[in-house]
């Protein structure tokens, strides 16, 4: 795979989801924090040339519905996925 070739025309729409493991998840913080992780997505979305539909990462414990908001209305982002609080993992 060279570069581009998830942007040809034989490749269809690409979902491209992030995770919010800042909270709730035992062991180490995740080594790419969730700025640089929503950036990075951003970034590759630009390059995708409407092919990437992006996720925007939402932990209600973790960020504001104002961020949501921005992330759909400023950021390019299509679709929310939601990290609810899991009874698994409580303390």
């Amino acid at each position: 795979m060279g570069d581009g070739y998830c942007f040809n025309n034989a490749v269809g729409p690409i979902a491209a989801a992030m995770m919010d493991t800042e909270r709730g998840y035992e062991g180490p913080p995740s080594p790419v924090g969730f700025d640089a992780q929503k950036r990075a997505l951003m970034d590759l979305t630009a390059q995708g040339k409407g092919r990437i539909m992006p996720f925007f990462a939402y932990d209600p414990r973790s960020r504001s519905v104002a961020a949501v908001q921005a992330a759909i209305e400023q950021e390019g982002f299509v679709v929310v996925k939601l990290y609810p609080p899991l009874a698994a993992l409580r303390q």
